[in-house]
């Protein structure tokens, strides 16, 4: 079962480094189009397209909540004994898909009503993933 909870992790990981690599790409693009200047991004990225800044504040927000899902999985691993189950699995999965989808919203329409509906889902998940590997390992 921890092999498949790492699964999750990978997903992670994997959605971190597209936005990082598309971030990049979309920033060098809208330099070689001439959107934006290196005098004018030198000191701040507000000068960026308004797409370039929204990959970007995408990518940064997989270094808030997602570093808590991590630290979650180091616990579910380290002090849980090989004795992950199915709903810490599901949990996590499921906060990794509502990860996705949060990027799609911001990415695209970037609708603040659904990005902070899905973020309060993913909180939910992510409180109660914790809840239950505190709950295995404690009890």
């Amino acid at each position: 079962m921890d092999k498949i909870l790492l699964g999750s992790v990978a997903l992670q990981l994997l959605l971190t480094f597209v936005l990082m690599f598309w971030m990049g790409i979309s920033r060098i693009n809208a330099i070689k189009n001439k959107q934006v200047r290196f005098s004018e991004i030198a000191l701040s990225t507000d000068k960026y397209p308004q797409q370039a800044r929204q990959i970007a504040n995408a990518f940064a927000n997989q270094f808030q909540m997602p570093l808590i899902f991590y630290f979650g999985v180091v616990l579910s691993l380290i002090y849980g004994y090989g004795t992950t189950n199915n709903l810490e699995i599901l949990l996590a999965y499921s906060f990794v898909a509502l990860r996705y989808i949060h990027v799609f919203i911001h990415t695209t329409n970037n609708n603040l009503i659904w990005r902070l509906n899905i973020y309060f889902v993913g909180v939910l998940v992510l409180i109660a993933y914790l809840v239950a590997i505190f709950y295995r390992i404690i009890f």
